[in-house]
């Protein structure tokens, strides 16, 4: 079985089993295998080569000092895992306006520069755009379900939740 570490879950891990654990600054979560840290510190608390795959998603934007921390991924990866990532493009940031809890922001090019300046390989790099699901509004057209009404109503004032731009990202160590 996979031993899976992610990294800020937050209230909703995007991973769950038994071999998953799970590192977050929030000690308020109903997590089993959780411990509390913040990404900021390293090294982080586990052993060298423990885990098969590492998990990021819409976490390292937040994470002042990435290199130490992308380092010390490197340290408890294993020699075949994979560390999965998930930012915002920095498009978002050219249309948007800044969101102040992003300390960095992302584009393809950024994965190429880490990848030449760390023992990293990229395994695949992928631009993925929310569809835009405003067709569900059409005018004169009564929504029932309260739930879809909201998010149209969402879509229709504000356009960025229907034109959301993240970059996945897979890497493996180079070892």
């Amino acid at each position: 079985m996979k031993k899976i570490l992610e990294l800020g879950p937050g209230k909703s891990p995007s991973v769950r089993g038994e071999t998953v654990y799970y590192v977050d600054r929030q000690a308020d979560l109903n997590l089993d295998n959780l411990r509390i840290w913040d990404l900021n510190n390293t090294p982080l608390p586990f052993e060298s080569n423990s885990f098969d795959e590492v998990v990021a998603n819409n976490v390292i934007e937040h994470v002042a000092h990435f290199y130490p921390l992308l380092d010390d991924i490197y340290r408890i990866i294993k020699p075949n895992g994979v560390f999965k990532i998930l930012v915002p493009h920095r498009q978002l940031e050219w249309r948007y306006g800044p969101w102040p809890d992003h300390l960095h922001e992302y584009e393809e090019r950024s994965f190429d520069i880490l990848a030449s300046e760390k023992p990293w390989k990229i395994k695949s790099l992928k631009v993925r755009r929310m569809m835009d699901i405003v067709e569900i509004t059409k005018p004169g057209r009564w929504i029932k379900n309260v739930k879809l009404r909201r998010l149209a109503w969402c879509i229709l004032n504000w356009n960025k939740f229907a034109s959301k731009v993240d970059i996945a990202v897979e890497l493996v160590p180079i070892k």
